[in-house]
């Protein structure tokens, strides 16, 4: 006998379900077992699952897994494992000789090496305690390497940290990228329990170091593992085993809305009226609060504007300068623009372009004169709703829409605009890209929001980056009104106002867990999208934005948000 059974390691017990298992018999065998009852359940089908059927190079201790059985009555399923060289069987005849029989687990790694360069067959049988018995749906046929495969390198969990507390219901699992010694391409299965060393597949043979597991309880601890195989027979348990505990309901804090502002930005001209403002873009700059650009009503005239306005204390406003569509030492007018202060200028990244103004000020603002060509991909092509951020001492330039195609690429500029590079190509490698992309920097690193391209209840996914190359999704936000949503860096955290016409405010400090903010005089936020938010002396601002169908076409007031995570 080539085989005996392992003692369990309790890493190895992850992979085990608590079912039980019986004896497998050779296709075509005449049953000798009685006839069951009409009341005694059918055994349910299942089938193996590794080592994959047909695999080579396989290692000469394989680790072999197949489907629980079960039955109506919830009885103990035991199981015998069946292997045999394919040169020790007639043609079409199934392995006979017992590995290991009365197996509680739906798993069993072989101990006493094959033989190198040798086919083998296997089966599996499940038995109940009445006799019944289900013989897996296949037999597989596996051939062992000339020399011995060796496991995929070690590895280990990510996200959610350790013992994480208030995670959402749908929490995704990140774990490290495992590689192998001899090359082979890995999987993964993922497993997800109740109690220590979880049994349950949630996932099995995926390629993505990640896994979406939803649904889950509320206010419940579970446990998760993540075992990498390399498709010989090999396999490497996470270093680790995570525990974490999802939230009760979402966590709700009072909060108050306060209008600071009515009438808007200030105009110039004979009896003005301004209507409000809408895709306007607000900075802190040297102190003070930039107002900039948008689509604008004023004096009953809607047009995309260049002007800028600014203010010391988030109330009184000035004009630093009026629009001007002809006037050179501005920049193009727009609602789709980005801007950003950095190493002591104002970047204008202008919309539906790809030019960058610069300016000390905000009222007079120069070229950007920049290397590079969009046709040898040293520079981005002209696009819009795209976003900018100033991190780590460089410029980074964000998805965006160009000629009606949604990007989702990355570039970085380490000279103030003057030469880029395109550190991640428009792909779906992470974020899918939306024409509602937010982007915040916070705690060292890039937060996106990708607030999808559906209509509202669209879910808007909250992803991280370190360097603008590698991103890791953190969660989808649980607001519903994703159209036109703002997001500000506030008390440690980020605080998200939503759009379409709603005023739900949520606020995370981690990227995992949110807390909703209930106002009290919710009146006094009325409902906007396309508006932004910004923090100012450390309080909270929404101005402006489009306004609901029951109301006025675009809102002109600034109101502060007070709250305390």
């Amino acid at each position: 006998m080539f085989f005996q059974k392992p003692a369990f390691h309790p890493a190895i017990l992850l992979l085990i379900f608590t079912l039980a298992l019986h004896s497998c018999q050779e296709d075509g065998d005449e049953d000798e077992t009685p006839p069951s009852s009409g009341n005694d359940p059918v055994l349910a089908a299942f089938d193996l699952l590794y080592v994959n059927n047909n695999s080579i190079d396989v290692a000469f201790t394989p680790s072999l897994v197949w489907e629980p059985s079960s039955n109506q009555d919830g009885d103990e399923i035991k199981y015998t494992l069946l292997l045999d060289r394919t040169v020790d069987l007639d043609v079409g005849e199934d392995p006979t000789t017992v590995v290991e029989a009365d197996l509680t687990a739906n798993f069993f790694t072989i101990t006493q090496p094959l033989l190198q360069s040798t086919e083998y067959k296997w089966c599996v049988v499940a038995g109940d305690s009445d006799d019944n018995e289900q013989k897996s749906t296949s037999v597989f046929t596996f051939t062992t390497g000339a020399i011995d495969n060796q496991p995929p390198n070690p590895f280990d969990l990510l996200i959610p940290a350790d013992l994480a507390t208030n995670q959402p219901t749908d929490v995704q699992l990140f774990w490290e990228t495992a590689t192998d010694p001899e090359g082979d391409p890995i999987t993964y299965d993922v497993y997800v329990g109740l109690s220590p060393n979880p049994f349950t597949i949630v996932s099995s043979t995926q390629s993505p170091t990640n896994y979406m597991n939803n649904n889950l309880a509320e206010s419940t601890t579970y446990y998760w593992r993540v075992v990498a195989k390399d498709g010989k027979g090999g396999y490497t348990i996470s270093d680790s085993e995570f525990e974490f505990t999802t939230s009760g309901a979402p966590n709700s804090i009072p909060g108050t809305a306060n209008v600071v502002l009515t009438g808007g930005r200030p105009v110039t001209g004979t009896s003005p009226t301004y209507d409000g403002t809408r895709g306007h873009q607000v900075v802190i700059f040297n102190g003070e609060i930039y107002d900039t650009a948008g689509w604008s009503l004023v004096n009953n005239d809607g047009r995309e504007g260049n002007d800028v306005y600014k203010s010391a204390d988030g109330v009184n406003w000035s004009l630093v300068r009026g629009h001007d569509p002809n006037d050179e030492t501005g920049f193009f007018p727009s609602e789709e623009h980005a801007v950003v202060a950095h190493n002591g200028q104002l970047y204008m990244f202008e919309g539906n372009r790809n030019l960058i103004k610069s300016s000390s000020d905000g009222q007079f603002w120069n070229n950007v004169d920049w290397t590079g060509s969009v046709l040898d991909n040293t520079h981005y092509l002209p696009r819009n709703n795209h976003q900018a951020v100033s991190y780590n001492g460089a410029l980074y330039l964000i998805g965006g829409i160009s000629n009606g195609v949604i990007k989702t690429d990355v570039w970085r500029s380490n000279d103030n605009g003057s030469s880029w590079t395109e550190i991640k190509p428009s792909d779906n490698s992470s974020w899918i890209g939306s024409t509602e992309l937010r982007v915040e920097v916070h705690d060292g690193y890039i937060w996106l929001f990708d607030g999808g391209n559906g209509p509202a209840g669209t879910p808007c996914d909250l992803w991280r980056s370190a360097d603008g190359v590698n991103w890791q999704m953190m969660s989808t936000v649980p607001f519903t009104a994703t159209r036109g949503f703002a997001t500000a860096v506030y008390k440690n955290g980020i605080a998200v106002v939503s759009g379409s016409f709603d005023n739900e405010i949520w606020w995370t400090g981690n990227g995992t867990t949110w807390t909703q903010v209930i106002l009290t005089n919710p009146q006094s936020l009325s409902w906007r999208r396309d508006h932004d938010a910004y923090v100012f002396n450390g309080e909270l601002y929404v101005s402006y934005g489009r306004g609901n169908n029951s109301g006025p076409e675009l809102r002109s007031d600034i109101v502060q948000i007070t709250f305390e995570p």
